[in-house]
């Protein structure tokens, strides 16, 4: 199985600042994030995260990225199938039906399976069945 994690960019520049603050550096970079704003101790309290086009086009990027490493083992190693398991950070934006809408082409990828797994949906690509959900299930922490 491929693995991967889907960031917008907006996402990833919030993580930067995150990190550098974790850090303890003061002098932190925030007109590059877009729609930002800090509460008074300086924590983000809520910046744009990406919109569904942006999403979309970043998960293509991974599909084909995914693709020419998994093509590259497939060479070296007499695999039979290989997954892709897409972890989808702002990908709430996105349900079944989205997902189905948004991607049509997903057969001329070599995986099998296709995990779309988001912060509220778990959702997968199969070339015979096409897509379905499953529900979450969350433990109480």
């Amino acid at each position: 199985i491929e693995i991967t994690l889907v960031i917008p960019e907006n996402e990833q520049k919030e993580y930067v600042y995150e990190i550098e603050k974790h850090k303890g550096k003061e002098k932190l970079k925030t007109e590059n994030i877009k729609n930002l704003r800090l509460d008074s101790q300086g924590n983000i309290a809520s910046y744009y995260g990406g919109s569904m086009a942006e999403i979309k086009n970043t998960i293509i990027t991974s599909l084909e990225k995914k693709q020419q490493k998994a093509l590259k083992r497939i060479k070296i190693k007499n695999y039979h199938y290989i997954d892709l398991c897409l972890c989808i950070q702002d990908g709430s934006l996105f349900d079944l039906n989205s997902f189905k809408m948004a991607f049509t082409n997903l057969d001329k990828y070599l995986f099998q399976n296709i995990f779309f797994i988001t912060p509220s949906h778990f959702i997968r690509y199969n070339k015979k069945t096409g897509f379905e959900e499953y529900p979450r299930k969350l433990k109480n922490m």
